[in-house]
């Protein structure tokens, strides 16, 4: 009648009733168990249902700490708001070393930024290609603010020579 032996018959053998899951407190062989990162013991059921393995940590977590990367990585809640973002444009998780920081603060991806987006040659920051404009006598490329502060600083200096 000990709660740590179970009986599966009437024949007086005792044996041991195995390890009780943490999460749905059923007992199962310890070979079927597996230990979550915040010290849990969990059966393969629930493992199979409920957790995951986070790929970065090597350690098992609850499905409510699970992020899917872009390339369909399974990583933990910690690794995500530590190593990661999410981009604006398509709302996919990526390394924060493939982040780029738009002009108005948006966060997007090196892809995103490649196809979409350009740098300032003027003012250094990032802007959508629909704000893409060209200089061909000094061979830079500006967002609309920084070329019409260039348009208005030429048009100046062409008054001012032909004042003088």
């Amino acid at each position: 009648s000990s709660p740590e032996n179970k009986c599966e018959s009437v024949t007086g053998l005792v044996q041991d009733a195995g390890t009780l899951c943490d999460h749905c407190g059923e007992y199962a062989d310890a070979d079927e168990t597996h230990g979550t990162a915040d010290g849990q013991i969990i059966c393969e059921g629930c493992y199979d249902n409920y957790y995951f393995y986070c790929e970065d940590t090597d350690e098992i977590y609850h499905v409510d700490d699970m992020h899917v990367t872009h390339d369909g990585r399974n990583i933990c809640t910690q690794q995500y708001n530590d190593y990661y973002f999410t981009c604006d444009d398509t709302g996919d998780i990526y390394p924060n070393s493939e982040k780029f920081t738009t002009h108005d603060g948006r966060d997007i991806c090196r892809e995103q930024f490649l196809d979409h987006y350009f740098t300032c040659d003027e003012c250094g920051e990032i802007f959508p290609t629909e704000q893409w404009n060209s200089c061909e006598v000094s061979h830079s490329i500006r967002c609309d603010d920084c070329h019409e502060k260039h348009a208005i600083k030429i048009e100046d200096e062409t008054h001012e020579q032909e004042a003088a």
